[in-house]
């Protein structure tokens, strides 16, 4: 039983340095955000990748990533995860 235990420390151990590792790795990267043109799921993406072959997490949809950012207006299609449809009476 004490060696398990010992394992699962090491293991939490070395997830939390991991973990903090790669937080700081990212911490100077710019990400910019567009709108999925199928399904209207925001889609972050890092600058580097502009202009380079992307896609929609959510339904796949594949396009080439902005060079520039869209504008985060009121009037974007947006969808929310987990939305449900309100049926209209009728």
């Amino acid at each position: 039983m004490l060696p398990i235990m010992v394992a699962l420390g090491i293991g939490i151990g070395l997830g939390l340095v991991w973990w903090q590792l790669a937080g700081r790795a990212q911490a100077g990267v710019e990400f910019m955000h567009c709108w999925c043109e199928e399904c209207g799921q925001k889609v972050r993406y890092s600058a580097e990748k502009a202009g380079r072959p992307g896609g929609c997490p959510r339904c796949k949809h594949r396009w080439i990533l902005p060079l520039e950012p869209q504008p985060l207006t009121t009037d974007t299609p947006r969808v929310r995860v987990g939305a449900v449809r309100q049926r209209q009476a009728g």
